[in-house]
C-alpha cells in the first residue's frame, strides 16, 4: 500500500490532506467554551438579565442585585471597554453578584477562566481602609465553595489579588486602581491542580488537593463583604471578556 502511495503523487497528496483535515477536526474539539461573556451587547444602563445569550454562551444562572448595588452594561469602565458595570454603593451583603453554573459538574479535564477587571474608583472606609472588595468562589460538585478568588483594596488606589482557602504566595499580587488586570485560574481536574495568574504572572506555584480540585460545577463574582467583615467601602468596577473554557 505504501508503495502505491509513493508511486501516485495525487494519491500521497489526497491522505495528507485528509491528515491535516482529521488533525483539524480533532484540534477545534479539544477545547470546549463553557461561556464567553464579552458584554459588547449590553447596552449602556441595561440590566445584566435582560441579555438573551446564546447556547454554549449562556448568560448567567442567578443575578443579585438591589437599587443601589448593581450590574449593568457600560460602553466603558475607565480602560476597559465594554464592560459590565460592578456598582457596590451600599452594605449590603453578597451584592452585586452574578454565577455561572453548568448542569452537570465537570470531574476531568481542565478548567480555564479567563477575565479583565478594572477598579475605576474606591472610596474606602475612613476607619478601615483595608477591605475585602470581590470574592470569587469556585463552585465544586456539590454545590458549595472551599477555596475563593479574592480582591481587596489598602486605600483608594491599591489592590491585592489573593485567595481564600488557597495557599499563598512569596509576594503579594498587587495591581492597581484604574488599570486594566488580567485573572486567569487553571483548574486541572485530572491533577487535582489549581493555579491563578495576575497578568500572566503566577501569584503562587501550582496547589495539588485531591479532594479540592477533584470537581467544577461553576463560577462566582460578588460582594467581598463576608470575607473579613463588612466595613463600608464602596466602589465601582468593569468586568470584560469573562470566558470559561473546558479542555
Amino acid at each position: 500500500m505504501l508503495v502505491l502511495l509513493m508511486n501516485n503523487p495525487f494519491r500521497l497528496t489526497h491522505l495528507a490532506a485528509l491528515l491535516v483535515l482529521s488533525f483539524t477536526a480533532s484540534s477545534a474539539h479539544a477545547e470546549d467554551t463553557l461561556w464567553n461573556l464579552t458584554f459588547k451587547d449590553l447596552k449602556p444602563g441595561q440590566a445584566l438579565t435582560e441579555v438573551p445569550y446564546v447556547v454554549p454562551c449562556s448568560g448567567p444562572q442567578k443575578v443579585t442585585t438591589d437599587a443601589q448595588n448593581t450590574l449593568a452594561g457600560a460602553a466603558a469602565v475607565g480602560p476597559l471597554a465594554p464592560a459590565l458595570l460592578y456598582d457596590k454603593e451600599s452594605g449590603s451583603h453578597y451584592m452585586p453578584a452574578l454565577t455561572l453554573k453548568a448542569a452537570t459538574p465537570f470531574t476531568a479535564g481542565i478548567i480555564t477562566v479567563n477575565l479583565d477587571i478594572v477598579f475605576d474608583t474606591i472610596t474606602p472606609s475612613a476607619a478601615n481602609t483595608v477591605e475585602t472588595l470581590m470574592a470569587m468562589p469556585f463552585i465544586d460538585g456539590d454545590g458549595g465553595s472551599t477555596y475563593i478568588l479574592a480582591i481587596a483594596c489598602s486605600g483608594p488606589t491599591s489592590l491585592t489579588l489573593g485567595g481564600i482557602g488557597l495557599k499563598k504566595g512569596s509576594a503579594p499580587a498587587n495591581f492597581t486602581a484604574g488599570k486594566v488586570a488580567h485573572v486567569k485560574a487553571v483548574l486541572d481536574l485530572n491533577q487535582h491542580t489549581f493555579q491563578v495568574f495576575l497578568d500572566d504572572i503566577p501569584i503562587a506555584e501550582a496547589e495539588h488537593d485531591d479532594t479540592k480540585f477533584s470537581s467544577f460545577l461553576g463560577f462566582t463574582i460578588r460582594d467581598g463583604t463576608a470575607i473579613g467583615g463588612n466595613k463600608g467601602a464602596t466602589f465601582k468596577a468593569g468586568i470584560g471578556n469573562l470566558v470559561i473554557t473546558h479542555s
